[in-house]
């Protein structure tokens, strides 16, 4: 298809486990706290699990709560009291609003040492991609919380190994070797899973750090395209409009005007459906992909065909015609004026619609890193 460019005179120119409340103001979120130990996940009884200055609730004998949550945040913190027992899941004990599903509050006691001491190395990992400022808070949320997952499933799964190895220790004694092959898997087990956390860790943090990269290439064309088109727009008033017709440097600041604007609209073309593929990759929620293609299809088509190729062709087309000698000036300029008087109207409205949906779409953008 032929690419359409204005033209240039050279020196011239919820989730699950949420309800909403009736009145709107807060809505429930339901969760469990557990603690991991001899390789099962247990209902942690009688916890009180407090958002601070909001609500709390008291666990019940399976570790179920309920709590309600307020609707004008993006975020709260949770604290447990009556307990000795840490709390390592929400990391820092912050849960963004709203939560991806049933809310899993896991909490780790002294006595599970070896648990201990690889939450402990977890938690000095996260906090020292803290530190680096490189990442958001939401993906040091999601780095840990699927690092911790990782954590647990072996938890779980070597646990269940010794418990058994125990209990066919007390048995039979007899069955040294097949204790000897299970106690070699366990060593397998914890050794794929510091390589796996390791290896995943890695993972997590390149495809941050490139969600970041993709967000803010996006988010600055988008604002720098809205900052030229406003720039026509400026250029579109009466008072400024009458410069070019008398004046070849008004003219050939103009044309620059049109330049910078080309530069940043080709730029979007080349890019756009780029974007809207990594976009599709590295984010997990599809309305985010869905919202920045409606986005570049309403700047390329609704705002730079429907409204400034007509604004280019017809108030800025006359200045072109004075500059080359094809009409006077007079005559150019009341043509100009009449077409930026009919114009104008609709070239405000798409810029104040495109950057609602610019806003719209580098929220939801942000949010969702």
């Amino acid at each position: 298809m032929r690419q359409k460019f204005l033209r240039l005179i050279p020196l011239f120119f919820l989730l699950p486990g949420l309800c909403d409340a009736q009145d709107g103001s807060s809505y429930e979120l339901t969760g469990r706290v557990v603690e991991i130990r001899d390789g099962e996940a247990f209902g942690v009884p009688n916890i009180t699990v407090r958002i601070l200055d909001f609500d709390y609730d008291v666990t019940k004998a399976n570790g179920e709560f309920s709590l309600q949550l307020p609707t004008d945040r993006d975020h709260v913190s949770i604290e447990l009291e009556n307990t000795a027992s840490k709390m390592v899941s929400p990391y820092s004990g912050v849960v963004n609003l709203p939560p991806d599903n049933h809310l899993q509050i896991v909490v780790c006691g002294e006595e599970n040492r070896r648990l201990t001491e690889k939450l402990n190395q977890l938690n000095s990992n996260i906090r020292k991609l803290e530190k680096e400022r490189k990442l958001s808070a939401r993906q040091l949320q999601e780095m840990h919380q699927t690092l911790l997952d990782t954590i647990i499933h072996f938890e779980l799964v070597i646990g269940g190994l010794n418990q058994r190895i125990e209990k066919s220790e007390e048995e039979n004694t007899a069955l040294s070797e097949e204790l000897a092959a299970r106690d070699e898997r366990i060593r397998a087990l914890e050794e794929s899973e510091r390589n796996l956390v390791e290896a995943l860790s890695e993972a997590l943090k390149e495809k941050f750090l490139k969600q970041k990269e993709i967000f803010e290439g996006i988010s600055a064309d988008l604002m720098t395209y809205t900052d030229r088109l406003k720039d026509l727009r400026d250029r579109c008033t009466p008072k400024q409009l009458s410069y070019p017709f008398r004046s070849p440097q008004a003219s050939a600041q103009l044309g620059k005007k049109i330049e910078d604007y080309n530069e940043i609209r080709n730029l979007i073309v080349k890019n756009h459906h780029a974007n809207n593929l990594m976009v599709r990759e590295y984010w997990a929620d599809t309305e985010v992909a869905d919202l920045l293609e409606s986005t570049y299809d309403y700047l390329l088509k609704d705002v730079h065909e429907g409204i400034v190729l007509p604004v280019d062709s017809r108030v800025f087309g006359p200045v072109r015609e004075v500059a080359t000698n094809q009409t006077g000036p007079g005559k150019a300029q009341k043509s100009a004026q009449t077409a930026a008087k009919e114009l104008l109207p609709d070239l405000n409205f798409s810029i104040l619609e495109l950057e609602k949906r610019m806003q719209q779409t580098i929220l939801m953008l942000a949010t969702n890193i």
